[in-house]
């Protein structure tokens, strides 16, 4: 199971986010376009591998099309409609959920082959 959270398809978002916070919190460097999609691309591509290692310990199943079809409309539907309705501080925008199914889309095609769990 840690063969997964070394994998390059989980590192790579890992290290780009961290990257991010580090340089937008620490170093206050802004870099508009990256502040705004940076995030959702990796919130998704993190999240589908999360969900997929908690499939794998609890249920010893693995990850479906049809559960990274609904995960990514989950977290579209939160962090697009739920999120800004609730505060004023999230704004929605349809680039937002292009970069979450690119996320989606970047766990789909680089996730570890179907021999090793998921």
């Amino acid at each position: 199971m840690i063969k997964r959270f070394l994998h390059y398809s989980f590192l790579v978002p890992l290290i780009i986010f961290l990257s991010h916070q580090l340089l937008e919190g620490i170093f206050k460097i802004s870099v508009p376009f990256i502040d705004y999609y940076v995030d959702p691309f990796c919130m998704s591509a993190l999240a589908l591998h999360l969900l997929a290692a908690e499939r794998y310990w609890f249920f010893d199943q693995y990850m479906h099309s049809i559960d990274i079809i609904i995960t990514t409309v989950f977290l579209a539907i939160v962090s697009e409609v739920l999120f800004p309705y609730l505060s004023d501080r999230f704004v929605a925008d349809v680039l937002d959920v292009l970069a979450i199914i690119l996320g989606s889309l970047w766990y789909v095609i680089t996730r570890p082959h179907s021999h090793m769990p998921e």
